[in-house]
């Protein structure tokens, strides 16, 4: 594990702990989500003051534990997902271990006993010494769903669970009382541990109301119009009829959050939910006969829905679609593939041969239109391509997806649908992944150009903007290399904003470049971590990329392995990683000409302080330090280029002294020889028993060979059979000691 003194996380795109964590004094939370899901976080300074900071923008994601003093008040600043969920303990009876972790969805609402009619859709758990005590305060805020109403917020309660299995009880209490958000306390201590897994809590109401649709105007937020005379709130039963006597029609929500508990449709009535909404159903739904519940999206505005209990009835989900783009879709209703071809249309004409619709059969694409009459129906995390000419909209109608659902993978690129109408979290276990390499591939634009937005699950690296969070709609790519079963259950819902949040990283240890023409611009990223490696490993993201896009794109290279994600050991022990690059030329002017192109280091000042970093032109014999000028701009051909660029992070060796200086003293059990045209590099293997990289240089400083290796020796052929180079062993020893072993070698005829 790791241990701190003081820890501050003041990093946007967040900090996770991969091993447990121990801080002895302070952890500040400034800025970014300190993630603590994988590994664990503890907090031995007692002290109320051992955290400072930490709300929306900054707190612990996963449990979190405290060494807490007796009778000590004490804020525990924890979330799940982007949503804030701090709770306090209260008079803590004795000193000892606290943890505390905040849920936003997944609880079990269905058994209560007393008074409680309702449990909203979020809970905290908290464990403490055996027999201990405390209060404890929770709070609501704008996506609980609590009403708007002062005299029903008056109903609100906090509740514990009770007894074994999920049973809630009433145990609170005092309401510090605002419209957005407000705390509930416990009216008596309650005791800890008497669940082996920790004591829940969660808000309900003692009141569960019932209203129905007025319309005196088409806003659902507009409390004059419901029969109740307040807007509809998480635990309110609701009812749209078939004639509201307002008259102005059916209800229409323009964004913002709907929370009901049941929600009924009569026959012939209508619910609009437009572009951005997000919406709750709490307990069952009924749409009956010809009833609708329209659920309308745009790619940047998605409406993202959660149901908690099963609907009666379908759902229609309208969309609106970009010209000239290649879509990937998923769908959160079962339609067949007739329902979205017969459907797509441009302002109000069908498209017909105006676009192609395709699947991925797991070896090539199967092209589509509306002219074969297609019928079957799409699996339920199926995804689609759609390319089209024209701006056009589509309007389907099916059940809704609110199952677990898995599909088959094998040795090839799958593309997956998100299957439910809410946002999916691919940090979450419900997410799983098999055989499938941890990474998502999504298509997003830059510039005019449509690029691969990928992010890293296991390392929370992304590119172009790459999310751990897949919108509504979307279908994202997934890569496995043997037969196994990709999943997803419910429990990944969640609501998110915008389409696809960027997950920019900036830590020290990132280095994050891009390569941009007068179209678009491509990222990679190369991280520098003890879990990395010189090869390919099940923690890199591989590069993809669309050949007919005019955006270039750019990878780093591990053997003939293309990456967009590359984890590598210490740069300090790198010498050199060499990138690719695939450059366009797509208008006259630069057809068969050249193209110009800048290649960037966005993060220079903030990568490894002190590291040198250079790229190296091999074309045009020019080395940049790219600490002095982050942006190196030249001219290429069109075409695909894995030898021309490498980046070095040592200083530019001039001569034979340079390459063998800063060599570690303790290199023993490590033998290198020479032998006419042939090195042979020998390692102990009791000593060093992780991979061993070697580099091979002639005496001016030019890199010959560049390899690694598992196992206790390797040969290598040199390109000449006489002359003095100077070999580079890297490797670690038993304890995870760096060992860098360096020797000049003569061959001879």
């Amino acid at each position: 594990g790791n241990s701190f003194y003081n820890l501050t996380v003041d990093n946007s795109a967040g900090v996770t702990l991969e091993t447990p964590t121990e801080v002895k004094r302070v952890l500040s939370l400034n800025n970014g989500i300190l993630n603590a899901q994988a590994g664990s976080l503890t907090l031995t300074y007692s002290e109320a003051a051992a955290i400072v900071g930490g709300g929306a923008s900054s707190f612990v994601e996963g449990p979190l534990n405290k060494y807490i003093n007796q009778n000590q008040d004490f804020n525990f600043p924890v979330g799940k997902s982007g949503r804030y969920g701090v709770v306090q303990l209260l008079n803590t009876s004795t000193y000892g271990l606290w943890t505390a972790e905040y849920y936003n969805t997944g609880i079990n609402r269905d058994n209560f006993t007393g008074n409680v009619k309702f449990i909203y859709n979020e809970y905290w758990k908290v464990k403490g010494p055996d027999l201990a005590t405390s209060k404890v305060k929770v709070r609501w805020d704008a996506e609980t769903g609590v009403p708007s109403s002062s005299a029903e917020r008056a109903n609100l309660r906090i509740v514990e669970r009770k007894t074994g299995g999920f049973v809630w009880n009433e145990v609170g209490g005092p309401i510090a009382d605002a419209v957005a958000n407000g705390t509930i306390t416990l009216t008596n201590p309650t005791t800890y541990n008497a669940y082996t897994d920790g004591n829940y809590f969660s808000i309900g109401s003692v009141v569960l109301n019932t209203t129905n649709w007025i319309g005196l105007t088409n806003d659902w937020s507009v409390a004059t119009n419901w029969s109740t005379g307040a807007v509809p709130s998480g635990s309110t039963d609701v009812v749209i009829p078939t004639t509201p006597s307002g008259g102005a029609g059916f209800p229409v929500l323009n964004g913002g959050t709907l929370s009901v508990n049941k929600l009924t449709i009569q026959t012939g009535a209508k619910l609009t939910l437009k572009p951005g909404t997000r919406a709750n159903l709490n307990d069952v739904t009924t749409i009956a006969g010809t009833g609708q519940l329209v659920i309308e999206n745009t790619v940047s505005q998605p409406t993202s829905l959660i149901n908690y209990k099963p609907i009666s009835g379908s759902i229609t989900s309208k969309w609106n679609y970009n010209q000239m783009r290649f879509w990937y879709i998923g769908f959160p209703v079962t339609p067949s593939y007739n329902d979205f071809v017969n459907n797509l249309t441009v302002s109000g004409t069908p498209v017909n041969s105006l676009f192609q619709l395709n699947h991925w059969t797991g070896s090539a694409w199967n092209v589509l239109s509306n002219t074969i009459g297609f019928n079957a129906i799409m699996r339920d995390l199926q995804g689609i391509n759609v390319y089209l000419k024209d701006d056009a909209s589509v309007a389907y109608t099916g059940a809704l997806h609110d199952g677990d659902y898995t599909i088959p993978l094998t040795n090839a690129w799958l593309l997956v649908g998100n299957p439910y109408a809410a946002y999916i979290d691919v940090e979450r276990s419900d997410v799983q992944f098999g055989s499938a390499l941890k990474s998502t591939w999504v298509t997003t634009t830059s510039g005019s150009e449509r690029v691969f937005a990928i992010y890293n699950v296991q390392t929370d690296l992304s590119v172009n903007g790459g999310s751990r969070y897949i919108a509504p709609g979307q279908a994202f790519w997934v890569r496995s290399y043997e037969a196994g079963i990709f999943g997803i259950n419910k429990g990944a819902r969640l609501h998110s904003v915008g389409s696809l949040k960027s997950a920019t990283q900036d830590e020290s240890d990132v280095l994050r470049m891009s390569l941009t023409n007068s179209f678009a611009s491509d990222e990679a990223v190369i991280a520098f971590r003890s879990v990395g490696s010189y090869n390919k490993s099940n923690i890199d993201s591989e590069k993809r990329y669309d050949s007919g896009s005019k955006a270039p794109a750019l990878y780093s290279l591990k053997g003939n392995d293309v990456l967009a994600i590359s984890i590598m050991p210490d740069a300090k022990i790198m010498d050199e990683i060499p990138l690719g690059m695939v450059v366009t030329s797509k208008t006259p002017a630069e057809v068969g000409g050249d193209v110009n192109v800048d290649f960037n280091i966005s993060n220079i000042e903030s990568f490894m302080p002190g590291t040198p970093v250079y790229l190296v032109d091999k074309e045009t014999g020019i080395t940049q330090n790219m600490r002095s000028v982050p942006t190196y701009r030249f001219v290429s051909k069109a075409g695909t280029f894995n030898d021309r660029f490498v980046l070095k992070f040592q200083g530019i060796a001039t001569d034979v002294k340079e390459l063998l200086e800063d060599e570690t003293a303790t290199s023993a059990g490590i033998d290198i020889t020479g032998v006419e045209n042939r090195v042979t590099v020998k390692v102990n293997s009791t000593l060093y028993q992780q991979q061993v990289a070697v580099r091979i240089y002639s005496v001016l400083g030019e890199l010959i060979v560049a390899d690694s290796f598992a196992g206790s020796s390797k040969e290598y052929v040199l390109p000449s059979t006489s002359g003095h180079f100077v070999v580079r062993v890297l490797c670690k020893n038993a304890n995870g000691d760096q060992i860098d072993k360096r020797a000049l070698v003569r061959v001879v005829e």
